[in-house]
């Protein structure tokens, strides 16, 4: 008689602290804006709710705003397409960002 009382708690308790959990990803530190090659500059924002895992990319080239693509974290990266390819964004040692050979280090005092 007394387990039927206990499971219910149990699974009640459990039940709630599914619910109030958020699981922080680590590239949600890339949010906003990173320098690259020749003033590139790439912007990462989400894509959906947080802690979703789902980003949105772009790349201003010369003040201008190229195409939006989407990008789904994996572990410690996002994946995306970049000309027709799935293309990783990766952080580097250094806190810098790659996308192949390219580099992108924090804007720190970007104009908002």
């Amino acid at each position: 008689m007394r387990a039927a009382v206990i499971l219910p708690a149990i699974m009640a308790i459990g039940a709630a602290g599914a619910h109030g959990m958020e699981v922080k990803l680590p590239t949600d530190a890339w949010l906003g804006r990173w320098i690259g090659p020749a003033g590139t500059i790439l912007e990462i924002g989400r894509d959906g709710p947080p802690f979703s895992g789902r980003y949105r990319l772009m790349l201003v080239t010369g003040g201008v705003p190229g195409a939006v693509t989407t990008g789904l974290a994996k572990l410690d990266t996002i994946v995306f397409r970049r000309d027709g390819r799935e293309a990783v964004l990766k952080e580097r040692a250094d806190g810098c960002l790659t996308i192949d050979a390219d580099v992108y280090c924090r804007v720190t005092d970007a104009p908002r």
